[in-house]
């Protein structure tokens, strides 16, 4: 990293080099750090700039106030959304924006769309599906969170059932093996960004946080340039008392 802060400092019109700092200095945590070279790549590129760009820079922004959309960030979603409407991370941050100030039917209605769109391993559903009941009561509209139309891998009904009669051991042996089996997929053909969450958090449940720890360090890796996608993995670490 400290190459890499060098050489940027060094060449402060590189457009690879601060795409790369800004996504390695948020992997670290160092949001500001994050922030201030995103804002130099926007500069950089000028109207060139994409919504992703800015619903970057917003995120980065909302993620260093503890989740708070700040008046500021609000001016950088809106940017976002003025080159592209359709930007889901811009909808969701703004739709989060809103219950903030309690317009929770603005917040519906900007989620509801995203729910319903997709894809299903966009880094924005797992948060929607996890408030949008809650938004929906308090916006007075009736809602029934539908079904997952693509769950992750697990284990069927019977397999559930079976367990249900298993020893202790003999259940925690089939929980470990699906944790393995899913590695193994992961490790050989990839996966969403839920997979990868999925796994994290397995290994930690099994008390197995150093290899959670490393699997999440391989999952921001993965996602690299997709800052929403990393802020999810976040997230899920946080849940499973990682260090993000």
């Amino acid at each position: 990293m400290e190459k890499l802060r060098a050489a940027v400092a060094a060449r402060p019109d590189d457009m690879r080099g601060l795409e790369l700092l800004a996504s390695n200095e948020a992997r670290l945590g160092n949001l500001s750090a994050a922030r201030t070279a995103t804002e130099s790549l926007i500069r950089l590129k000028g109207d060139a700039a994409t919504a992703e760009d800015h619903a970057s820079l917003a995120e980065l922004m909302i993620m260093a106030t503890g989740g708070r959309v700040s008046p500021e960030a609000e001016q950088v979603l809106t940017r976002a959304l003025t080159l592209d409407p359709q930007n889901g991370s811009a909808r969701y941050y703004y739709g989060l924006m809103a219950a903030q100030l309690g317009r929770f039917d603005r917040t519906f209605a900007l989620w509801r769309p995203l729910l319903d769109e997709g894809p299903q391993d966009a880094p924005w559903i797992r948060p929607v599906r996890a408030q949008i009941e809650d938004v929906a009561m308090r916006a007075g509209v009736a809602f029934t969170l539908p079904p997952e139309t693509a769950p992750g891998p697990g284990p069927d009904a019977d397999a559930v059932a079976a367990a249900a009669d298993m020893s202790p051991e003999d259940r925690q042996a089939m929980i470990e093996g699906m944790v393995a089996q899913l590695g193994d997929r992961l490790a050989t053909e990839g996966g969403t960004v839920e997979d990868w969450a999925r796994l994290i958090s397995s290994l930690a449940v099994l008390d197995r946080k150093a290899e959670a720890q490393e699997i999440y360090a391989e999952a921001l890796a993965k996602f690299e340039g997709s800052p929403s996608q990393q802020s999810f993995l976040r997230e899920q670490a946080l849940n499973a008392g990682l260090t993000p």
